[in-house]
C-alpha cells in the first residue's frame, strides 16, 4: 500500500508539472493570435471584401481562440489550486534573449500597422543574466506588447528597453499610446480593473 501511495503521488505530480507546462505554453500563442484577429478585423473594414464573409470566418476563429485562452487559464487555476501555490521555475536566463525573442514574435503584427516595434539592450557586467522563470517573463512580456500594439495608434512606435540595475534586471515598456488617467494608477493592479 506504501508503494501505491508513492506511485500515485509521483504521479499526480507529474500531472500537475504537465498541466502548467501546457497551460502557459498555450497562452502565449494564443495571446498572439488573438491580436492578430483583431488587426485583421480592422483591415477587412478598409478593404473592398465581403464584410459578411470574412466577417463569419473571424468570428469562428475568434470563439475557438476563446475557448482555447480559456481552458488554458482553468489548467492554470486548476494546477494552482491543486499545489496552493503560484508556479516558478527559477533558472538562469538571458532577458535580452526574452526580449529578442518576443519582439521577434509580434513584429509581423506591429508592421501591420505600422507600427515600429524596437528594443535597447543595456548590459551590465555580467550581461542581463538572472535567475528567474523564463516562462513568465516571456508570458508577462508578450502580454504587455500585445497591448501596446493594441492601443497604439497606426504608425506608433513601441519601445522595450531592458537594462541592468546591479543584482536585478529592469524591463520597460513605452509606447505612443493612449495611456491611462494618472488617477487611475492607484487601481492598476486591482482585481477587476480594466
Amino acid at each position: 500500500l506504501e508503494h501505491a501511495y508513492d506511485e500515485v503521488k509521483r504521479l499526480d505530480e507529474k500531472k500537475s508539472d504537465f498541466i502548467s507546462l501546457a497551460a502557459h505554453e498555450l497562452l502565449t500563442p494564443l495571446t498572439v493570435l488573438t491580436a492578430q484577429v483583431e488587426l485583421l478585423e480592422l483591415e477587412v473594414g478598409e478593404k473592398d471584401v465581403s464584410p459578411e464573409e470574412l466577417s463569419s470566418l473571424v468570428d469562428g476563429v475568434r470563439q475557438g481562440l476563446n475557448r482555447m485562452t480559456k481552458l488554458s487559464r482553468d489548467l492554470i487555476n486548476m494546477m494552482m489550486v491543486d499545489r496552493k501555490r503560484v508556479p516558478v521555475e527559477a533558472v538562469e536566463l538571458n532577458v535580452g534573449d526574452v526580449v529578442e525573442q518576443v519582439v521577434r514574435d509580434l513584429g509581423s503584427i506591429a508592421r501591420r500597422r505600422n507600427q515600429e516595434l524596437i528594443y535597447d539592450l543595456y548590459p551590465g557586467e555580467n550581461g542581463l543574466g538572472v535567475n528567474g522563470d523564463a516562462r513568465g517573463l516571456r508570458h508577462a512580456l508578450n502580454n504587455l506588447l500585445v497591448n501596446a500594439i493594441r492601443f497604439t495608434p497606426d504608425a506608433g512606435v513601441i519601445q522595450v528597453i531592458a537594462a541592468d540595475m546591479g543584482d536585478q534586471v529592469r524591463i520597460s515598456v513605452k509606447d505612443t499610446g493612449i495611456g491611462f488617467a494618472t488617477s487611475d494608477v492607484a487601481q492598476l493592479f486591482e482585481p477587476g480593473v480594466v
